[in-house]
């Protein structure tokens, strides 16, 4: 194994509870010694709380204690990529930074729950945590940058892959846990044009009432439908531009402070809002939404109507993918002809330890069927929270099995071009130790590192 999937496998495993981790903690001042440089690596440094908080975080990933020098030597191949990815300028943007935080809320909303439980957990909002986080996520994209610019030349032919499959004793072919392949149609409720107006003049009326001298966080804490925002008045903090959908947006961007605006729609029902702070393309609001409620009989419509597309689907009448095409309304699975795919890898293939990350109710769904097999019309509920029926089709499923060409050649492809990418960044790592300025307390010279942190400066 290269040294370099020694030293960062175990720090890039460390990625998702740091990132939990520093949003338990309020106030480094507790820590017993603070700011203590342990090491200098070009234009970054090390400290010693920063050391202390990644063994901490090492402990609690692994369940045993960290060594400190492995450890110690996964920060200080951070700084050393963290530093040359500033002096050769790899481009990170607020959008990339965004993007990357959204996706780790929506993780964390879908563990815990909902977004309210996130907020309630940390004891700060979203957009809170958010700031909190900045800077930590901006570095982690600017150490995955520079360490996709030196590994984007690797290649890698069948021919490699088949050699490392062969140079691999049959005795330590990895195990390849049982996956599946899932395709699904999904019918939500639609809302009837009754209610739509319903919830509009519900909220039209409100808007006069406010027009009319009264206060705009009461009418909130009555009547809103946000249950993030409602209890305090609306009142939604200080965010920035993305932060919210873009109507939202749009609107917030467009008022002046004090001022209230009329009546908009989103994909999450009716708002008002009424400004009380801009700050160039930030701004602070309180909002009140208001919900179109899904009847029993759109409820009642819905399931007909999935009842009947399960029924073209196993009589053979039509194919499954062109009915999730012409029909489903997940809009993330129907131009795919329904077929789930798997966030983590780009691809269809799930494994089945990884499922509940992905669909935390699939598992209930599949766990009796067989390969071929389509479940009948039941409720879900989607990541957003929204009421819904689907059916599911069971596309494949393999058995857990040492690993082969036939069947694993994606993932064998994947783990050797993974062994010569960590082979192109162990290249650069020992030749920048001999352009970068380095220097390592003498405390850690006995530590027996991968690569040459006492070299002469």
């Amino acid at each position: 194994m290269p040294k370099f999937i020694r030293t960062l496998g175990s720090f890039l495993a460390l990625v998702l509870i740091s990132f939990t981790a520093t949003a338990q903690k309020e106030d480094t001042a507790s820590y017993q010694i603070l700011d203590e440089i342990l090491a200098v690596i070009g234009g970054e440094i090390v400290v010693a709380s920063e050391f202390k908080e990644q063994k901490i975080q090492y402990s609690e990933q692994f369940g045993s204690s960290a060594d400190p020098c492995i450890v110690f030597e996964q920060l200080l191949t951070q700084k050393l990529f963290l530093h040359n990815a500033k002096v050769d300028s790899v481009e990170v943007t607020e959008a990339q930074v965004e993007a990357d935080m959204d996706r780790r809320m929506r993780y964390f909303i879908q563990q815990i729950g909902s977004k309210k439980a996130l907020e309630e957990y940390y004891g700060k909002s979203i957009v809170q945590l958010k700031e909190d986080f900045r800077t930590m996520i901006r570095e982690q994209l600017l150490i995955q940058g520079l360490q996709a610019q030196v590994s984007q030349e690797v290649k890698i032919t069948p021919a490699e892959v088949e050699d490392f499959y062969n140079n691999i004793p049959k005795d330590s072919l990895p195990l390849v846990n049982s996956q599946v392949e899932l395709a699904q149609i999904v019918v939500y409720p639609k809302i009837s044009r009754e209610q739509k107006q319903a919830a509009r003049q519900k909220l039209e009326g409100i808007r006069k009432e406010i027009l009319s001298g009264k206060d705009f966080a009461t009418q909130a804490v009555l009547y809103s439908d946000d249950p993030g925002s409602a209890a305090k008045g609306g009142d939604l903090g200080m965010v920035e531009k993305g932060t919210f959908v873009p109507e939202f947006d749009a609107v917030g961007l467009s008022l002046q402070d004090g001022e209230l605006s009329k009546v908009f729609e989103s994909e999450y029902g009716y708002h008002l809002m009424q400004m009380l702070e801009r700050r160039g393309e930030k701004y602070r609001a309180r909002h009140i939404l208001i919900k179109p409620k899904v009847t029993g009989e759109d409820k009642e419509a819905a399931k007909q109507l999935l009842d009947s597309l399960y029924n073209l689907v196993v009589s053979g009448e039509q194919e499954f993918g062109a009915i999730a095409s012409e029909f489903s309304d997940d809009e993330n699975t129907k131009n795919s002809g329904g077929i789930v795919i798997n966030p983590a890898t780009g691809n269809p293939r799930i494994d089945m330890s990884q499922l509940s990350q992905i669909d935390n109710q699939m598992f209930f769904v599949i766990d009796e069927m067989k390969a071929g097999d389509i479940s009948k019309p039941k409720k879900f509920v989607s990541p957003g929270g929204k009421d819904g029926y689907r059916i599911v089709k069971l596309v494949s499923q393999t058995e857990p099995h040492r690993a082969n060409l036939h069947d694993d050649y994606q993932v064998l492809q994947e783990a050797a071009s993974a062994e010569l990418k960590a082979q192109a960044l162990e290249n650069y790592i020992d030749r920048k130790l001999k352009t970068t300025y380095v220097r390592v307390n003498d405390e850690f010279k006995s530590c027996k590192f991968n690569y040459n942190w006492f070299k002469a400066n």
